[in-house]
């Protein structure tokens, strides 16, 4: 019995209610199109008379500044220290191009020709020879 009641109001509420009508969908946005491509006219130039004529004349004026023919006097160069240059921050003494570089006549012994005395003429390393005859030497004994 309650089985058939559920069944009962089940039909009736269900004509009742009124069927939903399907509904469209909805079209989509059309997409903006793009701005056309608007291409640049092609202008051409040409000069014209009175153009021409204003450049002549403007040539034809005399400058605004004077303008001298004299030959320009010669400036001996200033004595002032180039910031490059070391004797500018210390007290190496001011030289030439050539100062400090390699001279032909002076032997490569890796030995400082600036200091003197008998401790700064040594080599700094060992000759090639001597380290060979102390191997040799060591490996005798």
């Amino acid at each position: 019995l309650h089985i058939l009641y559920y069944y009962i109001l089940a039909k009736t509420v269900s004509e009742k209610k009124p069927q939903a009508k399907p509904q469209p969908e909805p079209e989509p946005k059309p997409k903006p199109k793009p701005p056309p491509k608007v291409q640049m006219p092609t202008v051409t130039v040409s000069k014209s008379e009175a153009v021409e004529k204003q450049f002549k004349e403007k040539t034809n004026r005399p400058a605004p500044y004077k303008i001298s023919n004299k030959p320009r006097r010669y400036k001996p160069p200033s004595d002032d220290i180039d910031p490059m240059d070391p004797a500018a921050y210390s007290n190496i003494a001011r030289g030439t191009w050539s100062s400090g570089l390699e001279r032909g006549i002076e032997a490569k012994t890796g030995v400082d020709s600036t200091a003197s005395g008998p401790l700064f003429q040594m080599r700094p390393y060992p000759s090639p020879g001597a380290i060979l005859k102390m191997n040799q030497e060591k490996s005798a004994s």
